[in-house]
């Protein structure tokens, strides 16, 4: 239960599951009955900007961010790869909302020059991010929320709030995100990373604001 734990950790770990949520949403089918709801649909666009749009996600919420943390832990700024020290979160916050808004910033420079209609989630998907790190700031002053369940959280809210848009769509996407969800609780509780409340916290958080932004914005 240890290795599977800490495989869980890793495999989803917070960096990768805006890109997980996307690649979902792009690559699975989805639609609308009627022909004027379609630019909703991620599913249907371009080919071209479906690996754009990833592109950007895996850089702006993977690659940067991820090599920022590991140069703060080299050079001794946080004491643990996975930042156990809730005193040590300030910076590693500070660089996920930078890099999440400039790929806000660049998705909406990108897709303003497109004549079609762009589905929303691009763009809404990376302002929850920016979001739900800010709401993180606050929260960590008071317990270290875990950011695993934030991610799921994250996943999950996107997933919800997508499907909740869309008249079809594989049924068993709602399930998965939840399956996730628990798995990641579960890995991270049992290695005795958080509370059972900084998980809850965490996984409330990053659903409910992102659910929110994709849903209503």
């Amino acid at each position: 239960m240890e290795v599977f734990s800490k495989i869980a950790s890793w495999v989803f770990l917070p960096l990768f599951m805006p890109v997980y949520a996307m690649a979902a949403v792009m690559f699975i089918p989805s639609g609308h009955a009627f022909e004027e709801m379609q630019f909703y649909c991620m599913y249907t666009i371009d080919i071209e900007w479906k690996l754009i749009t990833l592109a950007y996600y895996f850089a702006f919420t993977t690659v940067f961010p991820g090599a920022a943390f590991l140069v703060m832990y080299k050079s001794g700024i946080v004491s643990t790869p996975e930042m156990d020290d809730r005193k040590e979160r300030w910076l590693p916050m500070a660089t996920t909302i930078l890099f999440t808004g400039l790929l806000y910033f660049f998705m909406a420079r990108i897709f303003e020059r497109v004549e079609d209609d762009i589905p929303k989630y691009i763009e809404n998907l990376a302002l929850a991010g920016i979001l739900v790190s800010l709401c993180f700031v606050p929260l960590n002053r008071w317990r270290k929320v875990s950011v695993h369940a934030a991610g799921a959280g994250i996943f999950t809210g996107f997933l919800l709030a997508y499907l909740a848009q869309h008249m079809y769509f594989s049924i068993w996407l709602a399930p998965l995100a939840l399956v996730v969800s628990g798995t990641v609780m579960t890995a991270r509780l049992y290695l005795e990373k958080h509370s059972l409340t900084e998980v809850s916290v965490g996984w409330s958080v990053g659903t409910f604001v992102t659910f929110a932004v994709n849903y209503w914005w």
